[in-house]
Formats: structure tokens, sequence, C-alpha cells
């Protein structure tokens, strides 16, 4: 049996409206029910999540929202339509969330002590990892030490935690599998695995578990922002409205581009919603008369 930590920013992906991830929740739960993982949740974490949960909730909506005037406007969506896919939106992303619920309330609880504390302060005063940013990083200390302890206390054998920020638990921008900063390596007694991608993590724990698609769909999750995932999105709600899988449509390249501009606002996304563009195939519509 493997123990499990994941961190909040790992769960808000889970928690996002997308058939990749969604199985990888589902894979973990079937993990979980079958024995082969323990899942563990800080006091911190815990804390975390039920403040942003609201958030991811709010977030699938407003992002699906955009996504749906698009295609209101490209794909021939109605007004009524368009209200109702955002309201069954809101009650699936609840239920998604509702099941990251489940498995925090049914994981080992554990709370950091005064000696966690005491070498959080040390870390930060020396300003090493997670606080050589020089940002606060108080609640990931405690996260990740209070995990330390409660490893070494309980002479677990095989343990991983799971972060997608690696600027404060790595020394590399994309750190190979399994290792953290140096700093923190040092207090890791009981050798603890550090995986960046949770796909990856729970092929340690049984191999093929998440396919390479799926591993690779949660990289780029790491990599780009929750804005960006929406116009990615635009492609699948329009592709589902025409009912072509190979998608085309009959519309101005130039004008949907820039609606699908004004959803992003980062220059890694306007670079990604160009590769997106040139995935779709359009048809003039002076040829389609």
């Amino acid at each position: 049996m493997y123990y499990l930590l994941i961190d909040t920013c790992n769960w808000m992906d889970l928690g996002l409206l997308s058939e990749g991830l969604e199985n990888v929740l589902a894979r973990l739960e079937g993990l979980i029910n079958d024995g082969e993982i323990q899942l563990v949740v800080s006091n911190v974490g815990l804390y975390e999540w039920k403040k942003k949960k609201d958030i991811v909730i709010k977030n699938n909506t407003s992002l699906l929202r955009d996504s749906f005037k698009v295609a209101r406007e490209y794909g021939g969506l109605s007004d009524n339509d368009l209200l109702q896919k955002i309201a069954d939106i809101k009650k699936i992303a609840s239920a998604l969330c509702n099941r990251i619920d489940i498995l925090l309330a049914n994981a080992i609880p554990v709370s950091y002590s005064d000696k966690d504390i005491k070498l959080m302060i040390e870390l930060a005063l020396k300003k090493k990892q997670p606080f050589k940013r020089g940002n606060n990083s108080v609640a990931d200390a405690l996260m990740l030490l209070s995990y330390f302890s409660y490893v070494e206390e309980n002479d677990i054998k095989h343990a991983i935690f799971v972060s997608r920020n690696p600027k404060d638990f790595s020394d590399k921008p994309e750190p190979p599998d399994g290792e953290f900063h140096p700093d923190l390596q040092s207090l890791n007694k009981c050798a603890v695995l550090y995986y960046e991608n949770i796909g990856s993590a729970l092929n340690v724990v049984k191999d093929g578990t998440i396919d390479d698609t799926t591993i690779d769909k949660l990289d780029n999750q790491i990599l780009v922002s929750n804005e960006l995932l929406a116009a990615y999105q635009v492609q699948e709600i329009l592709g589902s409205i025409t009912g072509v899988s190979n998608l085309q449509l009959i519309v101005d390249k130039s004008g949907l581009q820039e609606s699908l501009s004004k959803m992003v606002n980062t220059n890694d996304a306007q670079e990604a919603l160009i590769k997106m563009m040139d995935t779709m195939s359009f048809v003039d519509q002076d040829e389609s008369e």
C-alpha cells in the first residue's frame, strides 16, 4: 500500500470539468477502494480545500459560460440552451467537488506539531525551500513537514507527495519524478517520493493506471492557466453542437479567433490558442453556399 498526500492545487485541477481529469479522479477512487492507496490529508490542506472549493465550482461555471457564449454565436446555441447548460455545469461541478470532499473526509488527518513549526521557522529564517523566493509559503511548508513527520513516526515504507507547485518543492522547473529540492530532501528521512503530476504518481502505485495521453494533458494543465482551458474547451463544445467529429465551421476564422482571444490574456494562452485554431478545419462561407 502507498500513502498519498495531494496538494490543494492538484485537488483544484481534479475539480475541473474535463474528461481526462475526471478519469484520473475515478482511478484514484478505485485504487483507494481496492486498498492500493491510503489517502492522507493535512489540516492545512483540508482548510485550503474548503476555502477554495467554491472557487473551483465558480471557475468551472464562469469559464464554460464564456465558451458557451462563443458557441451560441457560432454554433447556433439559443439563449435558453445557454442558461440551461450553465445550470447543468454548476450541478456537475458541485457533484465532482463533493466526490473530493468524500475522499478527504475518509483520509487520515495529519496535524503539524511544535517540532514542525520550529523546523518551518528555521527554513524561513535561512531562506531555504519553500521560502527561497521570498513568498509566504508557511502553509506549504507545514503541510509537507507534518507529512514527513507522520511517515517517519509510523515507519511507512511507501509514501508519495503530489504537488504541481515545483517552485516551492524542487530546484528545477520540471523536477525529475521522485525528487525534492535538496533543502527538503535532507529532511526526508523515509524517502517520500515527490511527483508533480498526479497521473505519474498513480502509475507508481499501479503501473498503467493512467495512459500517456492523460499524463500529457495533466502536464499541460500544470503549465498553463485555467483561462486557457476554456479556450481548449470551445473546440469540444462546438464539435458536440455541430455533431462533427473532425470539426468544420462555416464561419469567419478571424472573427472566431477574435472572440476566443477575449477569453485569454497571457502570452502562453495566446500562443496555445493559435495552435488550437490550427487544429480546427474551416470552410469559407463563399464555398459553403
